[in-house]
């Protein structure tokens, strides 16, 4: 609708139209309304899209600054965990995907980060992320609590 004395006319009886209780009829406005990003005519919509395309363009790369963010806390907490293990990345890429210390480190990593299966499966050498899921929520059911009371106080 335009803004002119006949679009203001009809967006009145169009409130009027909401304010009565036909809810299968609203219902169907309503999801007609729902469909795409703004109201409004071609011109309103292609003013909005030069106005805002830049932070359009740039939210990709934001999305892509905060993973990098995320993926060096998740880095910097590991390298802490190992340390505190007196494990390096050589006994990393040596020693078993499954072998009790690491699944002891990924859930450890779980429970303090917002660190993926993947990532994980990555960083400590432990398979694709299905099995580090597997592996990782099967652990506190028979945690190394020698290991647990080290890893806590972190």
């Amino acid at each position: 609708m335009r803004d002119t004395p006949a679009g203001r006319k009809k967006y009145l009886e169009y409130l009027a139209w909401l304010a009565e209780d036909e809810p299968a009829r609203k219902a169907q406005k309503f999801a007609g309304m729902s469909k795409g990003w703004l109201i409004g005519t071609h011109e309103f919509t292609k003013a909005m899209v030069r106005e805002h395309g830049h932070a359009a363009r740039r939210g990709g790369q934001l999305a892509g600054e905060t993973r990098a963010a995320q993926e060096a806390v998740w880095q910097e907490t590991l390298q802490e965990l190992l340390r505190k293990r007196k494990k390096t990345a050589a006994d990393v890429a040596a020693e078993g995907k499954s072998v009790e210390w690491k699944l002891a480190l990924a859930a450890a990593l779980k429970e303090r980060t917002t660190a993926t299966n993947r990532w994980l499966g990555a960083a400590l050498c432990m398979g694709n992320f299905h099995e580090v899921s597997r592996k990782v929520a099967a652990w506190p059911r028979k945690p190394d609590l020698g290991f647990a009371r080290k890893l806590a106080t972190t």
